[in-house]
């Protein structure tokens, strides 16, 4: 499984359980307003990680290390942690676990 491919299954994962642990709440998104899912990322994890495994196949250091940033995942723990409360803590937990899997292969 690609990086893309793990942190797209944990992003499902975790608004599957945000959705279950607010299964009331959801229904009145549209009646009422309310947010469907508190997280939204700025920036997009999955082409810089593809980005990053191109590099590695053709044999690129540069390139791989331009790509293995570690700002992007540390903006994305940013993010989870100013909405974890709004999220939930498994949620928070399967999304900071993945990102921890990709820095671990990042390096």
């Amino acid at each position: 499984m690609s990086l893309r491919d793990g942190w797209k299954t944990a992003k499902g994962a975790a608004e599957l359980a945000f959705k279950q642990a607010h299964a009331k709440e959801m229904l009145k998104v549209h009646t009422d307003g309310m947010t469907p899912y508190p997280l939204k990322f700025k920036e997009d994890l999955g082409p810089t990680l593809d980005d990053y495994e191109k590099a590695v196949k053709a044999k690129k250091p540069a390139g791989a290390a331009k790509h293995a940033s570690k700002s992007v995942i540390k903006n994305y723990g940013d993010a989870i942690d100013k909405v974890e409360k709004a999220l939930g803590a498994l949620p928070a937990k399967v999304l900071r676990d993945e990102l921890v899997k990709i820095e671990g292969k990042l390096k």
